[in-house]
């Protein structure tokens, strides 16, 4: 059973989907100010439950449709080791089970068509004769629509906020980038098992460089989006949020230029996700509680621990924080002592300024 729920995917999933789902619906509630703490705890559920089963349909049917190309590659595929009509069964259980969690969004218009979407989506990704993800470019612009954009918006309406078109077109925009820097990070790291399942991917197409770059500009524009969105919720998320970033770029700072292995230099791009795993979450739940009865802190704070985890690992945060304030200190002292002995020194001879005061004109 663990080798199914691991065909799945679910820490990935977890981390990269969910987190950032439940919170762009705590930040649909500052700006609808619609908060009765019964009513967004209930609602969170059954955003979290749709969440987790319509996840669950996307990756379990994308390993589905790729047992035979995964084989090809040598690549672990758990759904290769049930018998086909196994493997059917469980995809019609995990539909089942969808369809159960969508039941109480059918009354909401908006958000139903574009769950329908989001399945369209997996669909047409997926399966054959279709099949998009052939497409080097398709690919990758669908990855970013229903690896999360989607459900960002899905979120907000769902938290009854009546959505301009400035934020709108900013969650849209920040879920397309942040999807586009991750499919490109997926795909430059599983070059070489796509290339013997004869997967042609952009990395196969573009230069790794070129690839970085781009991965770079994505997170830059990803970045603005999200701080605009936060910034017109609530001047507490805005400001954990931009703490939370100025941690990651300290972080890119440490490992670019204290770790001098080759393959740190792409490593804080991993790291880029800590913003929506642990401070992002933070965040959008400690404005929401900012502006409610103190009963709700408790409660709430638990539920994110346990169902979030990863929010503790703001720890590790502040600990890279300080390494990097260290560092900081360690190298203005030997600036300032480098350009007093290598440039000051030399110009100013301290024991002929003593002997001159001493009136003595010779070695001592």
């Amino acid at each position: 059973m663990w080798q199914l729920f691991s065909a799945i995917r679910i820490r990935d999933w977890w981390s990269s989907i969910l987190i950032p789902v439940v919170s762009f619906y705590f930040i649909g509630l500052l700006y609808s100010r619609n908060i009765i703490v019964d009513d967004y705890l209930k609602n969170a559920v059954r955003l979290l439950l749709l969440s987790i089963t319509t996840a669950s349909f996307g990756f379990y049917l994308n390993e589905f449709t790729d047992v035979k190309d995964d084989l090809k590659a040598g690549k672990k595929n758990a759904v290769s080791m049930l018998s086909k009509p196994k493997a059917i069964v469980f995809l019609l259980f995990i539909i089942f089970v969808m369809g159960l969690s969508s039941l109480p969004f059918w009354r909401e218009g908006k958000i139903i068509y574009l769950f329908l979407v989001q399945l369209l989506l997996f669909i047409v990704y997926s399966c054959p004769p279709i099949r998009l993800k052939r497409n080097p470019y398709i690919a990758v612009l669908l990855d970013s629509l229903y690896s999360g954009t989607l459900f960002f918006i899905i979120a907000l309406f769902y938290s009854d906020v009546f959505l301009t078109p400035s934020i709108l077109f900013l969650t849209i925009g920040f879920g397309v980038f942040r999807g586009l820097r991750n499919i490109l990070y997926h795909v430059t790291k599983d070059i070489e098992v796509d290339k013997k399942a004869g997967q042609k991917t952009i990395a196969h197409i573009a230069h790794y460089q070129t690839l970085l770059t781009l991965q770079a500009i994505l997170f830059f524009l990803e970045i603005l989006c999200l701080l605009f969105v936060v910034y017109y919720a609530s001047n507490i998320t805005f400001a954990i949020t931009l703490f939370g970033i100025m941690i990651l770029l300290f972080k890119r700072n440490y490992y670019t230029h204290y770790e001098k292995k080759e393959s740190n230099k792409e490593r804080w791009l991993s790291e880029i996700n800590t913003i929506y795993e642990v401070w992002l979450p933070i965040a959008a739940l400690t404005g929401v509680l900012a502006i409610r009865e103190w009963k709700a802190y408790l409660l709430s704070f638990v539920i994110l621990i346990l169902v979030f985890p990863s929010v503790l690992r703001f720890l590790h945060e502040i600990y890279i924080l300080l390494a990097n304030l260290y560092y900081l200190g360690y190298k203005l002292f030997y600036l300032f002592s480098d350009l007093y002995f290598i440039q000051i020194k030399p110009h100013f001879d301290i024991g002929k300024k003593w002997r001159k005061l001493m009136g003595r004109n010779g070695d001592i």
